[in-house]
This record gives structure tokens, sequence and C-alpha cells, in this order.
């Protein structure tokens, strides 16, 4: 088979997956691989270096699915959260609960709102976040300001061979600015913002890089903060608006180099989040509309609200032997959510009962914390020669606390209720070890052909302790339980590279993942532990240049195979627990790329093009979840698509100005497996972001204008039932921010 028809056959039978409208537009592919514009007016699509697994290459060198955009054209673009520009990367997808709790989803592989992570998520060297459902750190996806980073990395498909359980759908992985040994630099910015039907905002944001001794010690600092404008109104509350957040983070690097061969670096990450209220509103989905009007909900005044705080210490320390390259990570990371929520439509009348007092309002209470420490040692052949490989060794502890409670209070101010006894609580503590050794070796049979071979051998144990509490579950003192768990797992990865000539390369790529197990909690208590579950997927893909570095191309089939699913029950309580169903398959197609015309200098233009089918294969087992064989997995839409265009060109001698804009879409999803037929999981539906953006910079200042979500679409992210029987009329839905105009001036010097 000729170079031409391969290709010719791999895009065509990715195309086939799409719908005709789609498959058409194919000749602007790949992906916000390239977002990476960053302001150049080159003709050519530039090569992107990228560290994901753990060595640096060239993107289109890895025989591996690979977005990685570039920060600088997301801080150019006012997209300084991922809610902003999840929807540029092929494969991935957000579930954003509203209330501070966000969950990544990558080809499909998630199933709830809370089980156990399927996405690792990574701060350079740094693991971030809970392995296990006590934990549910997965949920708190740090909220880094792009300035403070180089580029986002997202790996699709199972990443178990270099980063073990936990990334069995694909890696988060953040790079930041790392300190510049030879020159002082620094910057500043601020914005400011209106959004439609809602509040103004703003951010400041400042850095700073001292090299303190020449060539060999530098100190990089960096600060922000900012307000995103809230926009939903509670009319229970004399329709005050009740979603405002403030996010503020700082970063500080000290990099030492006493040798050419020797680092070490020091950083601290600090992050944190305040939400006053949830950015739901009250949702009926047999109607198709707002219970109460657009953006707006029904709450107990002051009952709704969260912080999230993230900090990540790390040193990583790296000597280059010469013949291998050795590499030491120490990291220690903590994650922290408080937060409070309204049941009162939920549970009112349930304890009202129970109690024999009227007009109680309730509120859940949660405070989850993990505090996760992890050493990674590896080592790194020289490129040099056929032969190459990779080795390490890595550790983590985890310790984390889950505590939830329901409280009595005023429905009409949001006040305690005194003198009543407690309605309920839960409060869990689990331990976590992991301690695992890896490897990969990859060949060169001839100068074209590559063959990469890795697996990785992991154990882990898992240790909880909980304490239930609470007159709805029939105790009037505490009821302690306990309950561990156990798994040794080997995963593995074997990939074939093909490279025609330096531009053109088609890969095939095997690889497993999995995720442990664990007991089960509820506000009942504990229930039968659930069993770690496993994932096989199968990957051919492409990664060429065309029209003499003009265009840039990508594309992938995978076809993934999972088992012993773990999926999401209800009790009797309308409380969530986890239990294994049989199996599950996800596949799918992406097609995404970059392409600037010599013809017109100055012009990028970039699309992709993303159709997944994730469902199950096996029904799951009866207890709590309803999913005969043939149901879609959650979350996952089956089309999406984005195609943007930004376009350079100098207003005077001084002065470069630039005009962009981008299309996103997204396709319906689907909720939660309910625990009978006779609930109905609510469809999100479809919808579209158009985002604009004018500026003029000079190399030190720079100014723009933009303006997000112009048509001022109303799309779901997520929904939460507001009653105990599910009812598709009462349901509360996470928005997306509206329409939301602004403004932004920065400085660099």
């Amino acid at each position: 088979m000729t170079r031409g028809s391969l290709q010719l056959l791999l895009f065509a039978t990715a195309a086939s997956f799409l719908p005709s409208s789609y498959a058409a537009a194919q000749a602007l592919s790949p992906a916000a691989a390239s977002a990476n514009s960053g302001g150049s007016t080159s003709s050519e699509v530039g090569e992107v270096v990228v560290t994901a697994q753990k060595r640096t290459e060239h993107l289109k060198d890895v025989p591996a699915a690979i977005t990685a955009v570039d920060a600088r054209t997301l801080v150019a673009q006012n997209q300084l959260s991922v809610d902003d520009y999840y929807r540029s990367i092929p494969g991935l997808n957000l579930l954003d609960t509203g209330n501070g709790f966000q969950k990544l989803i990558i080809r499909g592989i998630g199933t709830s709102q809370g089980d156990t992570p399927t996405v690792g998520i990574y701060i350079d060297d740094t693991p971030v976040g809970g392995s296990t459902q006590v934990s549910q750190s997965n949920l708190l996806v740090p909220d880094i300001d792009p300035s403070d980073l180089q580029q986002i990395e997202v790996l699709k498909g199972p990443q178990g061979t270099l980063y073990g359980a936990g990334s069995m759908g694909g890696l988060f992985k953040y790079v930041t600015v790392q300190p510049d040994l030879d020159k002082y630099s620094g910057r500043i910015g601020v914005d400011g913002s209106y959004t439609d039907g809602g509040d103004a905002g703003y951010a400041v944001r400042g850095a700073a890089n001292l090299p303190i001794v020449q060539d060999v010690l530098a100190l990089q600092v960096s600060a922000s903060t900012r307000q995103d404008p809230g926009f939903i109104h509670n009319v229970a509350d004399d329709d005050k608006i009740a979603n405002n957040s403030y996010v503020s983070g700082g970063r500080a690097a000290l990099l030492w180099k006493p040798t050419a061969d020797t680092s070490v670096e020091a950083s601290l990450n600090l992050l944190y989040r305040v939400n006053d209220g949830l950015d739901r509103e009250d949702y009926n989905f047999v109607a198709e509309r707002p219970i109460y009007g657009d953006l707006q909900e029904s709450r107990v005044p002051n009952s709704d609200g969260s912080l999230v705080a993230v900090e990540v210490y790390n040193i990583t320390a790296k000597h280059d032997f010469g013949w291998a390259t050795a590499t030491s990570s120490t990291s220690y990371s903590s994650n922290n959510y408080a937060g409070e929520l309204d049941l009162s439509y939920d549970f009112s009348s349930i304890f009202e009962s129970i109690l024999q007092t009227p007009n109680i309002g309730v509120r859940e209470v949660e405070d989850l914390s993990t505090g996760k420490f992890s050493q990674e040692f590896r080592l790194e052949s020289d490129a040099g020669g056929p032969l190459s490989w990779l080795a390490g060794v890595f550790y983590t502890h985890e310790h984390s606390r889950f505590y939830e409670r329901f409280d009595p209070m005023s429905p009409s101010t949001g006040g305690y209720t005194q003198g009543l006894p407690l309605l309920l609580s839960d409060d869990i503590s689990s331990n976590y070890d992991e301690i695992a050794g890896y490897g990969d070796v990859t060949y060169k049979f001839t100068p074209n052909l590559d063959v990469q071979a890795g697996v990785r051998y992991s154990y882990n144990s898992q240790n909880d302790y909980g304490l239930t509490n609470g007159v709805l579950a029939g105790l009037s003192t505490p009821m302690a339980g306990f309950g561990s768990s156990h798994d040794s797992d080997v995963t593995f990865l074997l990939t074939a590279e093909y490279k025609f000539d330096p531009n053109q390369m088609v890969y095939g790529r095997i690889a497993s993942g999995y995720r442990p197990g664990g007991p089960n909690w509820t506000l009942y208590g504990q229930q039968e532990a659930f069993k770690s579950d496993s994932l096989i997927s199968y990957e051919l893909g492409d990664k060429s240049y065309f029209l003499d570095h003009q265009l840039y191309v990508e594309a992938s089939l995978f076809y993934i195979t999972w088992d012993r699913i773990q999926l999401e029950g209800v009790d009797a309580l309308s409380d969530l627990f986890i239990t294994n169903a049989g199996a599950a398959i996800s596949q799918g197609a992406e097609l995404s790329g970059e392409f600037r015309p010599k013809q017109i200098p100055g012009l990028t233009a970039s699309a992709s093009f993303t159709t997944t089918d994730a469902h199950l294969t096996e029904a799951a087992p009866p207890g709590g979840i309803y999913g005969p064989a043939g149901s879609r997995l959650p979350y996952t839409p089956r089309y999406t698509a984005q195609v943007g265009a930004s376009y350079e060109r100098p207003v005077s001698s001084r002065w470069t100005g630039r005009i962009s804009g981008d299309y996103s879409y997204q396709g319906s999803r689907i909720y939660d497996f309910q625990s009978s037929s006779a609930i109905a999981r609510p469809v999100l539906p479809a919808y579209s972001v158009v985002n604009l953006q004018v500026g003029v910079n000079n190399g030190k200042y720079s100014a723009s204008l933009f303006a997000k979500n112009v048509g001022n679409a109303r799309g779901l992210t997520s929904a939460a039932p507001l009653s105990l029987g599910r009812s598709l009329d009462n349901y509360t839905v996470t928005l997306i921010q509206p329409l939301t105009v602004g403004v932004s001036l920065a400085d660099k010097f």
C-alpha cells in the first residue's frame, strides 16, 4: 500500500464516522494541537514540543493523540479557565456541576459525577488530586491562570504505563513557565468585563523573573486574582445575583543549576476559589425551559457557597550522566473543598415528618480534603542510537477525608435552627498507598520504523474508617464501619510508528489502563465494596504536514473495550454508591488541524471534529442502577466541532493588529444512570458558542477587546434533581457563562 493510499484510507475511515457536513471540512482538521499560534505571523505551522510522555519530544513524532494548547493564545483570547477552552480540545469534555466541582472526561471514559478518577491531572511532574471515591478531589480541577503556563498538554487514551491508576481515560497536564537564568523580565495585566444579565468582573495578574546569579540561580514569582461575574438570580432572595466567584493564585519557582549537567527546581503553586453560590438555574426538562425564568433559581437565602483550595509543592532534581538522564520528583499536594448546599426541596418534608416540627429547611454541609505525597525516580537513556529506553519507580501516599452533614435551618433566612437533633452525617477517612515500577523500550528497526513496548506493575491498598450518625439513619449514637481493598495490576503499551519522511507519519497504538476499587460509603453506612476496572485501547493515527508546512493534519481512530466498568448507583435515600457493571465500549474518530497560507501572511485557521460512541455492551446489575445494554455513558456528546481563525498584520510602524474568532459545537449529552426504568435520564441539549477578539500590541504593550459567547447561548453542562423522585420537570442545571464582553491591557518589561 502506498503512502498516499494509506493516508487516504485513514482519513476516509475517520470521516465516515462524521456527518457529511463535518466530513466536507476535513481539509482543516487538526487539533488545537494548535491553538499555538501565540501571535506568530509565520507562514509555516511550527513544531510543538511536549513533555507529557516524561521525555521532551516534538508533537509530530509522538505515536499518540496529544493536543498542546499554547497559553499565550489563551491569554490573548481571555480564555482564563478550563470552562473557556476545553471545547477546543478534541476528545475532551468537562462536567461542571456549578458548585466548584469540575470533572474531566476524555473519549467517553467516565460514568458519573461522583465516580473515581479516569483522567490524571498533573502540574509539571506533580500528580494532583486523589485516587479514590472518598477523596472526590478528582472533581477539583486546578484553576491556573494561563499567564503562568507555557502550555496545556492533553493525552487521549489510557496512560496506565507511565501514569498508573486513575489515568485510564487520559492525562491533563499543566506545563508551567520555567525560571530564566539569563535575563530579567516581567509582566502585568488587567482585565475588565461585564456579563449579560449579571455583574461586572475583573482580573489582575503580574509576574517577574529574577536571575539572582547569572546562569546559575533564578527566581520566578507570579500572582493573579480575578472575579468571575455572576449571572444567576435567586427569586427567593429579592432576585439577588447568587453566583459571583473569586479566584486567586500564586506561583514561585527557584531554579538552581550548579553545573551544566545538574539542575534543581523547587516550586509551589497556590490556588483558591470562593463561590458565593451556584452557576445553576432551576429547569423543567419536560417543557425544556427554566422553571422560574431565564437565569433564575429559588433557594433559601445565604445557603449555598463553597471554597476550593489547591496547594502544590515540588522539588525536581535532574542530572545528565551522558549515557542517561536521572530525574527525581518529590511532591506534596493538598486539595480542599468546603461547601454548603440548600437541599430543602429534597428533604424538608422527610425531616418535618420525623421530627414532628413544621417549616424546616435543610442544608447539606460538605468538607472534603486530600493530602498527597508522591515520589518518583526515573532514568531516561540518551537519544542516540537505535535503542532508547525509560525506566522508573513511583510511590504515593494519600490521606483523604469526606465529611457530610445535614442540618436544619430556617427556610426564610438560612440561619441554623437550634434545639433539634442531628439529622444525618457521614465522616469517612481513607488512606491510599500505591507503589509501581515501569519502563518502556523503543527500537528503530530502520530510519523509518520505530517500535515501542512498555509495561508497568502497580500495587495499591486502601483502608477506610467511617462514622454514620443521625435520626434519618435511625441512630442515636454513631455507627462505625471499616473497609479495605487492594489491587495489583499490570498495564502495557505497544506502538509502531512509520515515517514516510520527516513530515508524514502513521502509527498504531495498543494501551491499557485501570483504576482501583474500594469500599462504598453512603449516609446509610457502608455498602458492598466495588472492584477495580480496566480497559484496552486500540488506536490508529496519522500526523502530517502538507503544502510545504502550511497545513498540519492529525487524524485518529480509536476503539476501547472497558471491563467491570464502575457505575454510580442511587440508594433509597437518593445517595450515591459505586458498583461494577459488565462491560462498555467507546469508539470514534478525531480530526484536527492548522492552516497558515503563504498567500495571506498572518492568517491562521484551525479546526477539529470529533465523534464518540460510548455505551454499555452488557447490562448493569440490578440494585440501584438501571442500565440496559446499549445505554449511552453519561456526559459524552456524540459529536463536537470547533473552527477558529486569527489574522495579524502591521497597523503602523510599531503596532501590530490582531483579530480572531472561534466557533465550537457541543452535541447533546445524557445524564447519570438512574435507579429504575421508571425514571428517565435527562438529556442535556446541544449548543454552540462563538467568541471574538480584536487587539493591538507592539511587543511591550498590548490591548484587546473580547466578547465570549456572542450568541448568548444557554449551554447546559450538568444537571441535578430537585426531588427524591427525580421528576424530569424539577431539576437544576449548570449553565455556561452568558455573553461576556470586556477589555484586557498588558505591559511586558
